[in-house]
């Protein structure tokens, strides 16, 4: 009896440890990237983004935070972008399917669905 009652926290322990997807878990970083408004037409530079990745029940919660600059203009922050993701075949696939993100095995970085670039992971 007393022998189970210390096994099952250790079988705990290792269980969390070993979770599927817990190589995207931490902050990400991507470099400058730039685009066009779709709206003005205007250049878009992307000057910090930053996203964060956290186990959110069964799930996993992306939040995303970008400071812009569009024509030339001050930067300015774009609202926190919340995305629900799950793990699913090697991918952390954002709700709905319409994007995954994969982890490169070469340089570790975080390749982002739109093609954008990558992100590298932050201490």
């Amino acid at each position: 009896m007393k022998r189970r009652w210390m096994i099952s926290p250790v079988l705990l322990v290792m269980t969390a440890c070993g979770q599927s997807g817990s190589e995207y878990v931490g902050k990400w970083e991507r470099g400058k990237t730039s685009h066009e408004n779709g709206f003005s037409g205007a250049q878009v530079n992307v000057v910090k983004d930053t996203m964060t990745i956290e186990r959110n029940g069964d799930g996993f919660l992306l939040n995303n935070t970008r400071v812009l600059t569009q024509g030339g203009g001050k930067p300015f922050i774009y609202p926190d972008n919340k995305q629900p993701a799950i793990y699913k075949d090697g991918q952390l696939q954002v709700a709905g399917g319409l994007a995954a993100y994969v982890i490169d095995k070469a340089s570790g970085h975080l390749v982002a669905p739109d093609g954008g670039g990558e992100f590298t992971r932050t201490k």
